[in-house]
């Protein structure tokens, strides 16, 4: 009873980050280059997917301590990283 959704291409990463779970049998592995997403596998995380969509498509940089971190918000983070550009 798992969900697998992936966004971007991992080739060429230079660092993986997991998230732990929101959810007990979910996790957000994410996939950076020079600090910057470029993909995402999400299992049983479809709020984290629609966010992870968005840090895909906009090349955000984010520090890997904060994003694996399952204290931030990750829509607020993506939200604040877009208008701090």
């Amino acid at each position: 009873n798992l969900k697998l959704q992936s966004i971007g291409l991992h080739r060429g990463h230079d660092q993986v980050v997991i998230r732990q779970p929101t959810r007990a049998e979910g996790f957000v592995a994410f996939y950076l280059k020079e600090g910057r997403v470029i993909a995402a596998d999400c299992v049983n995380a479809i709020l984290e997917f629609n966010v992870a969509k968005r840090l895909v498509a906009e090349n955000i940089h984010i520090d890997a301590n904060i994003l694996a971190n399952p204290e931030t918000n990750l829509k607020t983070l993506a939200s604040q990283v877009h208008q701090d550009g």
